[in-house]
């Protein structure tokens, strides 16, 4: 028996969908940390409680894409005063 094929309500394919994007939510938050430490940007408590509380994983894609050459978290979140456009990379 496949689980994959069982039926399932309308309310569980959302709570499924809803536990999908969680788990990438965390996973987004995790990379940006991981890469925000790295390279040596130190995160203070109220940028990590921001980080820890967004649950968009479209905004986090974009915090890790800034975060690859942002001079600080400021920077990266868009909290400097100064909101960052990711730079588009030659070549995509």
């Amino acid at each position: 028996m496949n689980p994959d094929k069982i039926p399932m309500s309308p309310a569980a394919l959302r709570f499924k969908a809803h536990l999908k994007a969680e788990g990438l939510a965390e996973g987004e938050r995790k990379a940006l940390l991981t890469l925000l430490g790295t390279r040596g940007l130190p995160v203070s408590a109220e940028e990590r409680a921001a980080i820890d509380g967004c649950k968009d994983p479209a905004k986090l894609d974009q915090w890790i894409v800034r975060a690859v050459s942002a001079g600080s978290v400021a920077e990266v979140l868009g909290t400097n005063g100064k909101p960052r456009a990711a730079k588009q990379r030659a070549g995509r």
